[in-house]
């Protein structure tokens, strides 16, 4: 019993940083909300933040092109892992 108790608060403790860094992505980006004008501006900097602040690999924003059924990369950080070649080859690229 008291090695359950352990694991429970060891779990608890690891997700302690994790949930830390969450909270400020949301608050990052919800000041960067109050004071950007422009969608591609605002889009562009919650990818940079989401790798800065919320240590992410990598962020992406697109939006899906019923149409043509396919996604529209709008912005990207953190693009140094092969995924995101298959992500952007699966995306139309263009600047919002």
């Amino acid at each position: 019993m008291l090695a359950n108790d352990v694991k429970v608060r060891q779990r608890a403790a690891a997700r302690g940083p994790r949930l830390n860094r969450i909270l400020a992505l949301l608050s990052a980006i919800n000041s960067l909300i109050v004071r950007v004008s422009g969608r591609g501006e605002l889009f562009e900097n919650v990818c940079r933040i989401a790798v800065s602040v919320g240590e992410f690999q990598g962020a992406w924003i697109g939006q899906f092109d019923a149409a043509a059924s396919s996604w529209r990369l709008l912005t990207a950080a953190g693009v140094d892992d092969p995924l995101w070649a298959v992500i952007h080859r699966g995306c139309q690229h263009t600047r919002q």
